[in-house]
């Protein structure tokens, strides 16, 4: 899977990512290696991690994600920023 990004606060900032999964489980789980290239936010460099998703039922229908990676310290709390904004728009895309 890839993607590209352009940062609508400024257009110079822009990204490539890409997912090579390694482990793939229906419904259960997504395993793999993340690479991000480009322009990142706040001068950060592009970087290589390791990426697990794992999904759960949950008793009232819907569906828990954990999200695991790999990172540097000083790449952990950006990471987290995008990861909420990714999941911001996926709960505005379900909900329109």
């Amino acid at each position: 899977m890839q993607w590209s990004e352009i940062f609508v606060e400024d257009p110079s900032i822009w990204t490539h990512g890409r997912i090579d999964l390694t482990d793939v489980v229906d419904g259960v789980l997504l395993d793999g290696v993340m690479r991000i290239a480009g322009e990142l936010p706040g001068n950060y460099e592009g970087f290589e991690t390791r990426m697990r998703v794992e999904f759960y039922d949950e008793t009232d229908g819907r569906t828990r994600l954990e999200v695991f990676q790999w990172l540097r310290e000083d790449y952990v709390s950006p990471t987290e920023n995008g990861w909420g904004e990714a999941f911001a728009k996926l709960d505005a895309a379900l909900a329109a």
